[in-house]
């Protein structure tokens, strides 16, 4: 690994590097170094102090001095960007709170700690800094002396949580201050409670360290009754924030700033992480966190990939992450925060105040990369960023003017945060002294991955804004991360877009679980077949009404009989389609099922469609014949083709023998033909067989109880989908079908008294249909006992009480009307489901490489089983482009429709 690229690890760490003349010393607020850092440091010492002597000498070139009015002065780059927001804010927020609670148990010496508080706040002049002015002309005011009392608080009979969260909460004023507050909680005589709260303003997690560091030296020294062991400061942060502005904007901010508009050039301004709720407005800043854990074997594994690599872990841990969003996010181009500690200067090692800085590292996979490739990609982002780390954030923010919302932080909203390891806990004599877990979290970003090296493992936190996000989709976010990991160790070769990201046992449950869906039931009859049993089981019973008009079974069946004999000697047979343009009457479902009894496959053509939009079906579908009705005639002349008027041939049809056809399909033969919208292209046209009509049958039955007891409606246009749903599942189960008038479709009010006044228990409506009637107030004793619809949007809110069970019968035509379906309930008013896949269906969520998407991830709907279509009408190319080899299925042959 090259010097460079281990240093500025290690600054991105918070451990800094400085030479003392041959040798190299090693500055670690945050605590020791790992023993790999140490060995390679000492292997490398020589090249390091060459490299670091050359920094020194250029660093010379622009010291950092006091200057001469220290109780004045502007801000630095990063302070502005907090004054900023807290102006933006209000100054109410309480999310760049730097909180640090700790159990002391013990013989605590109070008056010695407040002496040793006290000589700190004197020490750094960061914590005597309070802020004015306007956006325009702001600067810190630093005041020469703050006499500092350490409040003592009895809360041995009191609720201690309460008074904790009130600290962490306590709402600093960046105007008046103190940004820096210290209370003690006493417990008992030897149990305390240290709350110390900062203001990121004046802070940041180096300073923790160096504030740890320093109350534990001078606690021992005045324990002892000696002075403080400290050396002077030779410099105070104003002295940084004067030095900061002139230095940079002596030409290095610009050609730096120049790398950065380069780099974040039309960047996505906002990563669409898929959310459990829609996002704010305004954002809230209320976290939580979830635990997650790298074993040591996959540690020593990720960085022995590292070394082979020549990347540091940070970049392959880096890497993964990036992956992960990819993934979730479905965004080839991700941008993700990461702090850098900012104090490459010696000088500015032991100072108190906000230096850290974060870079936006931008990851973009433009095409099909390995585990090997993305981490080259990535070392080079990364090793760019550092050579360009000097340009504030704030600044940064300033000079590329991204959208601003108060919903979502700019450029990045993401962030990854690798440490080397935990907060050095303050050491102190005759005293045990433990962090105490805080009850209180706060996300700065929609989603933060903190990793920290622990000897041979790997341990940190997914943080997460729960305005957002579930515990539950975290906890799962955190696994898959894990499983990226290994798959990388596993697979560097494999690309990383197809690495794994589900368990085993999620994999189980999105492919055979949750598709565990087969159920028995006869797949060699055919519709016709099906309904001429319910002829012989009930032939009196009333099969359709329309108006003052009815058909009895027998009646319909000698009908379509007739038509049926006819239709055969017009050279219709098995395959032969057939055209039905008609109105809704009995003469509908008369010519359905004299079509199919003929062996033929109808093609419904709406008599409302366009001239244009009809005329291209009658000349795709290759239509030998058109059954119609004489008040269409107009509308049929100009499609030059044969037609035939079911209600001007009575007399013809009436001659026709009365015996079901000899001529029969078979169960695979087709049964229909309906064409897609074409609201993506030319309308397709959809073949259907019996066999997959006929299981939707056998669902719909099931499903919706239907019986011969059962009336349901006819509404839905003929040209739909759902025609063959409202017809197909009752004639076939002996219940009666009423057809809805025209002009009843369209009056929600009167469908409703319709609907009461025939009795019906069993209506479909499209979806903008049901979304209307959910308005309107329906009467208590309702007899309708289903109400059936299916779309994937829903934008009505359902009622909290409903007479009748509303449903979401999904599917795409390709699926035979339905794949999926589910009860709607009030409860579901965020996002209206789809419901699970139907009998017989399988269904799923897959990604770009047809790799199953984890829960809530988007994905593209996938659907196989017994209700797919054959395919699309004379267009083999596009059919095998939609239905594909489904590759989860040991059968050859099983098909998925994407």
């Amino acid at each position: 690994m090259r010097i460079f690229e281990l240093l500025e690890e290690l600054n991105i760490k918070g451990i800094k590097i400085s030479i003392d003349g041959d040798d190299i010393n090693v500055v670690s607020p945050r605590g020791s170094l790992t023993s790999e850092i140490k060995a390679t440091l000492i292997e490398n010492k020589k090249d390091i102090v060459n490299y670091l002597s050359s920094l020194k000498l250029s660093a010379d070139d622009n010291p950092i001095v006091p200057i001469d009015n220290n109780k004045r002065c502007e801000l630095s780059f990063a302070q502005q960007r907090l004054w900023f927001i807290d102006q933006f804010e209000g100054g109410a927020g309480v999310h760049y709170n730097v909180f640090c609670p700790l159990l002391l148990t013990g013989h605590l010496r109070v008056a010695v700690l407040e002496k040793a508080f006290a000589t700190i706040i004197e020490r750094h002049s960061s914590l005597r800094t309070t802020f004015r002015g306007t956006n325009d002309c702001v600067e810190q005011v630093v005041s020469d002396k703050v006499v500092f009392t350490l409040p003592v608080i009895d809360v041995s009979k009191a609720n201690l949580p309460a008074y904790l969260i009130s600290t962490e909460n306590y709402a600093f004023s960046l105007t008046f201050g103190p940004l820096f507050i210290v209370k003690l909680y006493r417990l008992s005589d030897k149990k305390h409670i240290l709350m110390i709260n900062m203001h990121h303003i004046v802070s940041d997690g180096w300073s923790i360290g160096i504030l740890n560091s320093e109350l534990t030296a001078l606690y021992c020294a005045y324990m002892e009754g000696k002075s403080s062991p400290l050396s002077p400061l030779p410099i105070q942060y104003v002295d940084f924030a004067h030095w900061q502005r002139r230095w940079l904007l002596g030409g290095v901010l610009d050609k730096q700033v120049m790398y950065w508009e380069r780099q974040l050039c039309s960047a996505p301004k906002l990563l669409e992480l898929p959310t459990d709720r829609p996002r704010p407005t305004v954002q809230s800043f209320h976290g939580n966190r979830v635990e997650l854990k790298i074993n040591s074997v996959l540690t020593r594994s990720l960085r022995q990939l590292s070394h082979v690599c020549e990347v540091t872990l940070f970049m392959t841990l880096f890497s993964a992450f990036s992956v992960l969003l990819m993934r979730y996010s479905r965004q080839d181009d991700v941008c993700i925060g990461t702090p850098i500690a900012n104090r490459q200067r010696h000088e500015l090692e032991p100072l108190i105040g906000f230096f850290v800085n974060t870079l936006v590292l931008r990851t973009k996979l433009s095409k099909n990369v390995n585990a090997h490739e993305l981490l080259k990609h990535v070392k080079n982002i990364a090793l760019s960023a550092y050579a360009n780390q000097d340009v504030p954030f704030e600044h940064l923010v300033d000079v590329l003017k991204p959208e601003r919302s108060l919903s979502y932080s700019p450029l990045f909203q993401v962030m990854f945060v690798l440490q080397n390891n935990a907060d050095v806990v303050i050491d102190l004599p005759s005293l045990s002294v433990d962090i105490v877990e805080s009850k209180y979290h706060v996300a700065k970003f929609d989603l933060t991955l903190t990793l920290t090296e622990e000897n041979s493992e790997i341990v940190g936190a997914l943080e997460y804004n729960t305005d957002l996000f579930n515990s539950s989709t975290i906890e799962r976010m955190a696994g898959h991360y894990l499983r990226l990991l290994d798959g990388m160790v596993d697979r560097p070769d494999l690309h990383v877009m197809e690495l794994p990201l589900l368990s085993e046992q999620e994999y189980k449950q999105a492919l055979y679980h949750w598709n565990n869906t087969q159920v028995d039931y006869p797949k060699d009859r055919c519709i016709h077949e099906l309904f001429e049993a319910q002829v012989e089981a009930t032939p009196d019973a009333i099969a359709t009404v329309f108006e003052c008009s009815q058909l009895s079974y027998s009646q319909l069946d000698v009908k379509s009989n007739q038509l049926a004999q006819y239709l055969i000697t017009r050279g219709v047979g098995p395959e032969v389609r057939v055209g039905l343009c008609v109105e809704r009457t009995l003469e509908l479902i008369v010519g359905l099922l004299g079509i199919l009894k003929a062996g033929g496959a109808y093609v419904p053509i709406d008599p409302e469609y366009p001239e244009q939009r009809k005329a291209f079906l009658v000349k795709d579908s290759g239509i030998c014949l058109l059954l119609t009705q004489r008040s269409l005639m107009p509308l049929i002349n100009a499609q030059g083709i044969s037609y035939f008027c079911l209600d001007d041939q009575c007399s013809l049809l009436s001659r026709q023998s009365v015996l079901k056809p000899s001529i029969m399909a078979k169960a695979l033969n087709l049964a229909y033909v309906i064409y897609t919208s074409g609201s993506t292209g030319l309308p397709k046209g959809v073949a259907v067989s019996h066999f997959s009509l006929s299981q939707l049958c056998y669902y719909h039955q099931r499903a919706f109880r239907v019986t011969p007891e059962v009336k349901a409606t006819q509404l839905a246009g003929i040209g739909f989908d759902a025609m063959a749903w409202e017809v197909w599942p009752y004639l076939t189960a002996g219940a009666s079908i009423r057809l809805v008038p025209k002009e009843v479709v369209f009056m929600p009010p009167v469908l409703i008294d319709w609907l009461q006044k025939y009795h019906i228990s069993h209506c479909f409506a499209p979806t903008p249909l049901t979304e209307q009637l959910l308005t309107e107030p329906w009467p208590e004793a309702c007899g309708l006992r289903y109400l059936a619809t299916g779309g994937d949007r829903f934008k009505q809110r359902v009622p909290p009480e409903l007479p009748f069970k509303l449903v979401n019968a999904y599917g795409p035509t390709e699926g035979t009307v339905a794949s999926t379906s589910g009860l709607i309930n009030v409860c579901d008013n965020h996002r209206i489901h789809i419901g699970k896949a139907i009998d017989n269906v399988t269904t799923y969520i897959l990604d770009h490489h047809l790799l199953p998407t984890p829960i809530g991830v988007v994905g593209e709907l996938a659907v196989g089983g017994r209700g797919l279509a054959r395919g699309y009408l004379h267009r083999p190319e596009l059919t095998a482009k939609a239905f594909i080899p489904n590759p989860f299925s040991e059968y050859p042959g099983e098909r998925l429709y994407k």
